[in-house]
């Protein structure tokens, strides 16, 4: 432990402004001092409730720097303890620095005992994590300059052109100008964002909204001081993959590959009768929230409703963390309400609407790409009314290839979506559209339509009379110039069966692994799974790699492995080790459902790799199971 037998002052971080969120160091200290001088109404009075029945407090806020010192200095010398409590963490804001100068001028001793910033306060707060994968991995903790200037190299201007996470203090009052400048900066005005007042305190306030609304909420609610300004995408809470450090159900091996939400279904009501509809659906829908306005909050009583002051607000939030939402109220009302909210069909959540007696259930928005059709066809399935879905290939029943597409990538966005929606555009025009391999002919609705043409190559495609195609494949197809109306998708349906050495990492796993997808031609994208024995599944290198790759892993016992056939002999060493004639090649065809080895075992250093490929219609026939 740090010696600290000299030490007569102690800089303390008072914390955001909860008194349980003070540091057991700092309570202790606080009850030890003699003196404690406190940074005025920054501090939550009711942390001062810890010192002790022997110390002074003093009011900081009327005393100047040198008045501040001296009276520290003062008491230390007289062999008492000081508490200087500053809130939040000290190291921001805190001025800190030019009172510890002059103490070192005095030769006096102190410490530094951190304190939980506002910035974290206001994230709990806000539900929100700054660092989310694929969106920001950065935070930025700045403030505008006012009557304390800011580096120019450190301008909001120059810091927006980052777009990352950002949390801005002492600037609520310039709320207009911090606005201006990020967006002159390089934020999108639509980009998400929030302001919280007083975090952690008692009258805490949390807006939330885009660049374009924030600045008029924090006017409507009169805040213009003690509030940070929280900028970035990390605030909508739109996922866009999975944190590396953590995936769901590694032991048995199913994990969806779906954001967290995906599930979750967001219904919004308004009125009494709408709430009543939303009761409904809520105890159809196992995975559902039901948000209703503040005015129920007495008769309600249930943990899956919450309650809203502004339905305005509420809208703006659930938008940015549900995939699915239904919002009961007329179509107009809900319109207006997304219509500053949406982006592209690509990343808009799935949003029904429905009156509030539900006789008209509509698609609004997103409705392939997102699951709203398929979201109103359910909902008119529970509450009987009438589905109203305008997709053109739905209601002239064509096949929907985003969906498709959808389907073949688990949910990865295309590298060009207008390629895509041209091709969607040539069926629609009833064009004479391709599609590569034979096997897509097993989807939905491909059937009967006299335009659409399956190939066995892609060179029959290519040289074929369709003006649009899709080819699937796990590389962009060599040597074969590609039409630019012919969209190429990368499955995911690779599955990599791994046996390997005890001790392995991760590191050796995905340079293995690398290696032989690039010999191969194939992308790791088109990975689906790994597999391995049960003996495994406490192997930190393969969970760690899964963890890596986001993909699930599925583990099989030994006699189950034993069943099934492979190309390769048996294998003496597998056998008295773990009980299998082999892992890599059985584990990959179990984990492929039956499907082909693309690649029969592969000794590396420490691991043994195959490669099974689930087959297209498998892929297909899911999907319609999922849809019914």
């Amino acid at each position: 432990m740090k010696k600290t037998l000299n030490v007569k002052i102690y800089f303390v971080g008072a914390g955001a402004g909860d008194p349980e969120l003070l540091t057991l160091k700092g309570k202790r200290l606080l009850e030890q001092a003699d003196l404690v001088v406190f940074a005025g109404s920054l501090v939550n009075k009711d942390v001062l409730d810890f010192a002790g029945g022997q110390a002074r407090l003093l009011d900081s806020a009327p005393l100047d720097l040198a008045e501040i010192v001296a009276e520290m200095a003062a008491a230390a010398k007289k062999g008492e303890m000081v508490v200087r409590l500053h809130s939040g963490d000290p190291a921001m804001y805190g001025a800190i620095a030019e009172q510890m100068e002059l103490l070192d001028r005095e030769e006096i001793a102190y410490e530094v005992v951190p304190g939980v910033s506002s910035a974290f306060a206001a994230a709990a707060a806000l539900k929100m994590e700054y660092t989310l994968p694929e969106v920001s991995q950065t935070l930025i903790l700045t403030r505008r300059s006012g009557r304390t200037p800011v580096p120019e190299k450190e301008s909001l201007r120059d810091l927006a052109r980052h777009r990352a996470s950002m949390s801005i203090f002492l600037s609520a009052g310039m709320i207009d100008e911090v606005v201006s400048d990020l967006v002159e900066g390089g934020y999108p005005e639509t980009t998400p964002a929030a302001i919280v007042y007083r975090a952690s305190w008692p009258d805490e306030k949390v807006l939330t909204g885009t660049l374009q609304t924030i600045g008029a909420a924090a006017k409507r609610a009169d805040i213009h001081r003690q509030a940070l300004i929280i900028v970035g995408e990390a605030v909508g809470r739109k996922i866009k993959a999975q944190s590396k450090l953590y995936a769901p159900d590694f032991s048995h091996g199913y994990r969806a590959s779906r954001e967290q939400d995906d599930d979750t279904v967001a219904i919004v009501a308004v009125t009494r009768r709408g709430r009543h509809t939303g009761t409904r659906l809520l105890h159809a829908l196992d995975e559902a929230r039901l948000f209703l306005p503040e005015k129920f909050s007495e008769e309600v009583q249930d943990e899956r409703v919450l309650f809203y002051e502004s339905l305005h607000d509420n809208i703006e939030e659930i938008f940015g963390t549900y995939r699915r939402i239904v919002l009961i109220m007329a179509t107009g009302i809900a319109v207006r309400m997304i219509a500053p909210l949406l982006e592209s069909k690509w990343k808009d959540p799935a949003v029904v609407s429905m009156d509030d007696s539900a006789r008209n259930i509509i698609s609004l928005v997103s409705g392939h790409w997102g699951g709203a059709n398929d979201l109103t066809e359910k909902l008119s399935h529970i509450i009987g009314g009438n589905p109203v879905v305008t997709t053109e290939s739905d209601v002239m029943g064509f096949p929907a290839v985003d969906v498709l597409v959808k389907t073949l990538t688990g949910g990865k966005v295309p590298a060009d979506p207008g390629v895509l929606k041209g091709v969607q555009a040539a069926i629609l025009e009833d064009e004479d559209v391709g599609f590569f391999p034979r096997d897509l002919s097993a989807a939905p609705l491909m059937k009967g339509h006299k335009n659409l043409h399956f190939f066995d190559s892609v060179e029959a495609l290519v040289c074929s009379q369709c003006t649009a195609g899709l080819i699937v494949a796990h590389h962009a197809p060599e040597r074969v110039h590609v039409h630019e109306r012919f969209l190429v998708v990368q499955p995911r349906d690779l599955v990599v069966g791994i046996g390997c050495h005890a001790g392995i990492r991760a590191e050796e796993i995905e340079r293995g692994i690398q290696m032989v997808f690039q010999d191969m031609h194939l992308s790791v994208d088109c990975i689906s799974r790994l597999c391995s024995i049960d003996r495994k599944q406490e192997e930190q290198g393969l969970i760690d790699y899964a963890r890596f790759r986001n993909v699930p892993i599925s583990f099989f016992p030994a006699e189950i492995i034993n069943r099934v056939s492979v190309p390769s002999p048996a294998s003496e060493h597998a056998m008295e080790a773990v009980g299998a004639r082999g892992v890599a090649e059985p584990c990959a065809i179990l984990g492929a459902e039956g499907g082909k080895l693309l690649m029969n075992k592969m000794k590396l250093d420490n691991m043994t790799i195959a490669i099974a490929t689930i087959s297209l219609k498998n892929l297909l026939e899911d999907e319609v199971t999922d849809n019914d």
